[in-house]
């Protein structure tokens, strides 16, 4: 079994027939954990603002565990991870020309309006909230889809829902 970067419906396929062995698991929670200390140490935040995150995360995380199927979900962890690495990596390539937008935007109007450096970061926060809510919503809607394409018996006639 591979590591997906980008495919999706691949990954997807592969978690319909069952969870991702231990050691595959462990790989796509190993590149998450890199890429997020890499991003969230290269910026330090108020205390508000990690706290904000936090909340959102644990809501986020609760509405996938039930898009999952909740208590009677499967394989929440695995599909979890490894589904949260691919929709991470489109909607970061996804966000960069709005960052680079953003970045030269908030560069204009530093120099005419003097924004200062609290109103510069406090925009990219907003941008990274806006990928992690995006990151959560993606997450739940395919995290339904597998739950769906689970509980259909093999073979059944039910259309499946091509979610990109």
């Amino acid at each position: 079994m591979r590591m997906y970067w980008w495919n999706l419906q691949a990954l997807k396929s592969e978690l319909t027939q069952g969870p991702l062995a231990e050691p595959q698991a462990f790989k796509y929670l190993l590149a998450e954990a890199i890429v997020v200390a890499l991003v969230t140490g290269a910026v330090t935040f108020p205390w508000w603002r990690v706290v904000a995150g936090a909340v959102i995360a644990g809501f986020g995380t609760a509405y996938c565990y039930h898009a999952n199927g909740g208590a009677s979900g499967r394989d929440f962890l695995s599909r979890s991870v490894s589904l949260g690495w691919v929709i991470g990596m489109r909607v970061g390539v996804g966000l960069l020309p709005v960052g680079l937008l953003l970045g030269a935007l908030l560069a204009v109007l530093d120099i005419g309006f003097n924004l200062g450096r609290g109103g510069v970061d406090l925009a990219k926060w907003l941008l990274g909230l806006a990928a992690q809510a995006a990151i959560i919503w993606r997450m739940g809607v395919h995290m339904a889809d597998l739950r769906r394409r689970s509980a259909a018996p093999v073979g059944s006639a039910e259309p499946q829902q091509q979610n990109a």
